[in-house]
């Protein structure tokens, strides 16, 4: 069913001793978490890192990450979103920019509204 993500802060990725990401971290809501459970067990596969709820802004590349250590970004966030469908992206090939979408599902209506 579709459901409500709420963004929590914005900062580096995965974490502050190596930013890689510019992202907006989201709360892990009981919907969310049903929504990875099923995705996992649909492609048969095991979570392999720690699910940390995110949308990646930007990525920050290898020459820039040693100066972005030492600029700080952090900032809270209250905003949410309703999310309306679930996307399959291929990613570039390394070194290349832009995703595909593979496949859009949408999700069923269940009358929630962002707030």
């Amino acid at each position: 069913k579709r459901f409500v993500l709420k963004f929590k802060r914005v900062c580096y990725g995965p974490d502050n001793l190596r930013p890689r990401l510019v992202w907006v971290e989201c709360g892990a809501s009981e919907e969310l978490i049903k929504l990875k459970k099923s995705l996992l067990n649909s492609f048969k596969t095991a979570e392999r890192v720690p699910f940390t709820p995110h949308v990646t802004i930007a990525r920050i590349s290898q020459i820039d990450a040693p100066s972005a250590r030492h600029v700080k970004i952090e900032r809270p966030l209250a905003y949410s979103m309703l999310v309306e469908s679930v996307e399959l992206f291929a990613s570039p090939h390394r070194g290349g920019s832009g995703y595909r979408v593979l496949v859009s599902s949408p999700l069923p209506l269940n009358g929630l509204r962002p707030r």
